[in-house]
C-alpha cells in the first residue's frame, strides 16, 4: 500500500500549505502576448511574463537603466545643438554608451527589452554619422535613422507597460 504523504499548516482554521503549495502567495500573472514592429516593418510576436522587480540586484538593474537613459537623453540633447562640424566628440561619446547598452543586463521581464533599446541607441549613431559624413544626404539618412530609433523606443516602452504587474 502506497502512502502518500500532504503536510498543511492550519492557523485559525484555514489551510495555509497544501502539498508544498502556499497558498496565500499572489497568484502568477498570466503571460502577454505583444506585436512589437521591428525594422522593415514586419511584426513579431513577444510573449512577456510579468515579474516583480524583487531582489535588490534587479532594482540596481533598473535603477542603472533609468541613470543610463537620462545620460544617453542629455547627449542627444547636445548633438542636436551642436553643430555638424563639432559632432565628433558628441557622437562618440553617443558611441560608448550604445556599446554600453549592448552589454547591460535587464532585470526579469523587462530583458525582452534589450534588443529594441540596443536598435534604438544604434540607429541613432548611425543617423548622425552619416549626417556628419554628408550634410545634404546626411540629413536624409538622419531621419530615417530617427524613425527606426522611435520604432524601437514604441517597442521599449509596450515592453515596459507589458511588464507591469
Amino acid at each position: 500500500m502506497k502512502v502518500t504523504h500532504v503536510a498543511a499548516i492550519a492557523v485559525a482554521g484555514i489551510v495555509l500549505v497544501v502539498a508544498g503549495k502556499h497558498l496565500l502567495d499572489p497568484p502568477k500573472p498570466p503571460a502577454k502576448t505583444l506585436v512589437l514592429e521591428s525594422v522593415g516593418g514586419t511584426t513579431a510576436p513577444v510573449t512577456l511574463q510579468p515579474t516583480a522587480i524583487a531582489t535588490d540586484a534587479d532594482k540596481a538593474r533598473l535603477a542603472d537603466l533609468q541613470r543610463r537613459e537620462r545620460r544617453w537623453e542629455d547627449a542627444v540633447k547636445l548633438a542636436s545643438v551642436t553643430s555638424r562640424i563639432q559632432l565628433a566628440p558628441v557622437v562618440q561619446d553617443l558611441q560608448a554608451q550604445a556599446r554600453e547598452y549592448e552589454a547591460l543586463e535587464l532585470p526579469g521581464c523587462l530583458s525582452a527589452a534589450k534588443p529594441y533599446l540596443v536598435e534604438s541607441k544604434t540607429a541613432t549613431v548611425k543617423g548622425m554619422v552619416e549626417f556628419m559624413e554628408d550634410a545634404t544626404f546626411g540629413k536624409y539618412a538622419y531621419a530615417n535613422a530617427a524613425e527606426t530609433a522611435e520604432r524601437a523606443d514604441r517597442n521599449v516602452r509596450m515592453v515596459v507597460e507589458g511588464c507591469k504587474n
